[in-house]
């Protein structure tokens, strides 16, 4: 009797090991290389055009994330709670998978700061899971509910459309513990708080449905305000030259200007991106003395430009301008 229960323990061990083990350390799942014909662009003046997984921002609200064991982890499909579907880990990468590069942005971003990456993720949609059609007609928003208790929502039109993707994996891999596995959402319209990770719930609502976010005041549509960043600078006598990246979640990026010192508006030269799915990186030139104040200001292809005065971060993130001073 006490052999088996010594046999039963550390069974139990080993694959609470193995399952801590694929969430910690991730599994080829894709493959996957970093677009080699885009190494040259920006000559050291702009950051990666794939993040590397360890240098991907991860934020969370937890003191620690949830560990998942797939021995007893199920992705439920619900309806106002009532159970209609339930996938294993194993269903969901049976599914035939998207692949697309996506950009995410933390709406915790200051005007300094810099949370935000960007990854071949590999995916499926909402629609494997389950049909729109099959659904009660007055259902109005998709809940996605992390197994540790984060919450946000979708309307129906934007959860079953072709932006959304619930993420497998991401650059080759399977999902880190830090970036939600199993199984994330990606909504790149909107900022990281709601793309929801660990998700254990996809629950479908009759009534608007507030996460998280909502119910400390937050806005219920926290789309990504257009952003830039400069990255890096280098000097060639009188010149300044400097790249970076700009961002409009999936409005895109038309244009980016430059200007030293509030002076005359240049325009940078752009790379096109790697999908309507990310960010837009970028170089530029003018003549500025060291401490000059370099300012990046970019459009979207809506035709709005980037703000050029700060706003209030609460309710809906920060907007406002992206200005360094030109140390190089």
């Amino acid at each position: 009797m006490s052999t088996g229960v010594v046999a039963v323990a550390a069974e139990s061990f080993l694959r609470e090991a193995s399952l801590e083990k694929r969430a910690n350390q991730p599994v080829d799942l894709f493959p996957f290389q970093p677009p080699l014909d885009r190494q040259s662009f920006g000559a050291g003046l702009v950051r990666k055009e794939v993040t590397p997984i360890p240098e991907f921002y991860g934020m969370s609200k937890n003191a620690v994330d949830p560990l998942i064991n797939l021995a007893s982890w199920r992705l439920k499909v619900t309806i106002e709670g009532k159970l209609v579907r339930a996938f294993s880990y194993g269903d969901l990468l049976a599914m035939q998978r998207q692949y697309r590069f996506v950009t995410l942005r933390c709406i915790s971003n200051t005007l300094k700061s810099d949370l935000m990456g960007t990854a071949q993720w590999g995916g499926i949609h909402l629609s494997q899971l389950i049909g729109r059609a099959t659904l009660p007609a007055d259902i109005i928003e998709a809940a996605l509910i992390g197994v540790e208790g984060h919450d946000d929502s979708l309307k129906l039109d934007y959860a079953f459309g072709n932006d959304t993707l619930l993420a497998l994996g991401m650059n080759g891999k399977t999902l880190s513990r830090t970036h939600g596995f199993p199984v994330r959402l990606l909504a790149p319209s909107y900022y990281g708080c709601r793309n929801v990770k660990w998700i254990g719930e996809i629950r479908f609502v009759r009534q608007p449905y507030y996460g998280t976010w909502q119910r400390l005041g937050y806005t219920k549509e926290p789309l990504i305000h257009t952003c830039s960043h400069i990255d890096h600078m280098k000097r060639d006598g009188s010149l300044l030259a400097f790249g970076g990246v700009s961002f409009a979640g999936t409005r895109g990026i038309k244009a980016v200007r430059v200007r030293a010192n509030s002076g005359p508006w240049q325009p940078a030269r752009l790379e096109p991106t790697l999908s309507q799915f990310t960010w837009t990186r970028w170089v530029a030139q003018l003549p500025a003395p060291e401490g000059a104040f370099i300012e990046a200001n970019a459009q979207d292809c809506t035709g709005a430009w980037q703000e050029l005065h700060e706003g209030n971060p609460f309710p809906s993130g920060l907007t406002g301008p992206t200005i360094v001073i030109a140390r190089a």
